[in-house]
């Protein structure tokens, strides 16, 4: 227990308010080390049995190490390939479209261990993509734009390999999720400004707004969906020095 903040990091929950604002009223330099950790450990394994119920029946997946150009670091990439014995013949001899995958979790929060669960929406239409999830830069350890910088970096890198890996080098997506719809935005006009063959864009329910004052983060501050308090602590965790918008 962490007497001055009033709970333990053990227990730490960013949609239990009075936690985050407990955090969120003292500079970052003042929080206890590794404030998020536990709990980025256990969303991690929550998502590792949704994935293992949502996406690994279905799809094969391979582990792979791309560097990053903004920092000595290494992105990992799991590439997820529909199973053979669920497979279809895709017309023309086609290969499937190739699509960079970004996870949520407010750029704090990690995907599962083998990869992203929410990649079982795109299920109808497994047979016909070779998917790229990548496993970007996480706050607080790398603040933004580490996250955006990695993702920049496995577009290019998914570009640049995407006949080598199966996939067809003129069909390729960048697609996100709540804080992955954010940093698939980054990407995708990335891609635009170099006038890269991105041949698609899509996001969902993205993290994109930061001005917390609002009337809409005031009229939704206890949901659906995320309280405002764990947004806020989002926004702070990942992009502390971003002004809001």
């Amino acid at each position: 227990m962490h007497a001055a903040l009033g709970f333990s990091t053990a227990t730490f929950n960013p949609a239990d308010c009075a936690s985050s604002y407990a955090l969120l009223e003292r500079p970052n330099a003042e929080w206890p080390a590794g404030a998020t950790d536990i709990f980025a450990a256990s969303t991690r394994e929550k998502k590792t049995r949704k994935w293992r119920k949502m996406v690994e029946p279905w799809w094969d997946h391979e582990l792979v190490s791309v560097p990053s150009t903004h920092g000595q670091r290494n992105i990992t990439i799991a590439l997820h390939r529909w199973r053979a014995r669920h497979a279809v013949t895709l017309g023309g001899g086609r290969r499937p479209a190739l699509v960079l995958w970004v996870h949520g979790g407010g750029m704090v929060l990690p995907s599962g261990r083998l990869g992203d669960p929410q990649i079982g929406i795109l299920r109808r239409l497994g047979p016909q993509l070779l998917i790229a999830a990548v496993e970007y830069a996480l706050a607080p350890r790398y603040p933004c734009p580490a996250a955006a910088e990695d993702v920049i970096d496995s577009l290019d890198w998914v570009l640049s390999h995407a006949a080598a890996l199966g996939g067809d080098p003129q069909r390729v997506a960048v697609m996100g999720e709540s804080a992955g719809g954010n940093l698939a935005a980054v990407a995708a006009l990335h891609a635009a400004r170099r006038r890269l063959p991105v041949r698609f864009a899509g996001v969902f329910y993205p993290m994109v707004e930061n001005a917390v004052a609002s009337p809409s983060y005031s009229l939704y501050s206890q949901g659906p969906g995320l309280r405002k308090c764990a947004m806020e602590f989002f926004w702070r965790v990942a992009c502390s020095a971003l002004p809001p918008d």
